[in-house]
């Protein structure tokens, strides 16, 4: 799956993981704003434009799905994608009920972020 390059705003508070989902992302010609909390990701978004969201389920303070809730209440519509550790049944629910429309488990490679973007984008009429 080949995707022009996007806007990604990337929301993961451990900056190991950051580092490689940004280094996967920008070697196939994407732009990734990193946030390392929820709080800054509220920030970011209110001064640029996204094309996709990868949001961590378990961050600081204010957590992926009331990130996700946020996001969706003050007006934002661009595709959210969950990436997230957790191994628990409910989280996939939890994400898609906050507005999420894709679900990855980390450890994540370079083709499922492609492939659950190119997903996203064409589940909310945004394909390219």
């Amino acid at each position: 799956t080949a995707l022009q390059p996007l806007q990604v705003l990337l929301v993961e508070d451990d900056p190991t993981v950051a580092q490689v989902i940004t280094g996967l992302l920008t070697a196939r010609g994407h732009q990734v704003i990193h946030a390392a909390h929820g709080l800054a990701a509220l920030a970011e978004v209110g001064g640029q434009t996204f094309d996709v969201g990868l949001l961590d389920l378990d961050l600081p303070a204010l957590d992926g799905i009331a990130l996700a809730g946020q996001l969706r209440g003050s007006g934002h519509r661009f595709p959210l994608i969950a990436v997230t550790a957790r191994a628990d049944a409910q989280a996939e629910q939890l994400a898609r009920a906050a507005g999420m429309v894709g679900f990855l488990r980390k450890p994540v490679t370079g083709q499922m972020l492609v492939d659950a973007i190119a997903e996203a984008l064409a589940a909310t009429g945004q394909a390219q």
